[in-house]
């Protein structure tokens, strides 16, 4: 039988809900782009700006978490992290 660290499966699956957190699949991120340039309701709009700056933030906390820095983005549209 296989043994498995407790310790390293704790850590990873830490760090799996964490960066669930912390990234979006990119079609809800368009989704939540067109539903921004389509709401027509004043607050509907000022709500759905701020979950795009929320998840602007928190991808820039993410890579900071991860050591990505802008020049290791560069040249990318976007970056999957596994």
């Amino acid at each position: 039988m296989r043994e498995i660290s407790l310790i390293e499966v704790t850590k990873n699956i830490r760090e799996m809900c964490i960066e669930a957190n912390y990234f979006l699949e990119e079609d809800v991120k368009k989704a939540l782009n067109r539903a921004c340039k389509t709401e027509s309701s004043p607050i509907g709009i000022s709500v759905l700006e701020q979950l795009e700056e929320n998840l602007e933030i928190s991808e820039k906390e993410m890579n900071r978490r991860l050591g990505v820095t802008e020049n290791d983005l560069a040249g990318f549209d976007e970056v999957e992290i596994e």
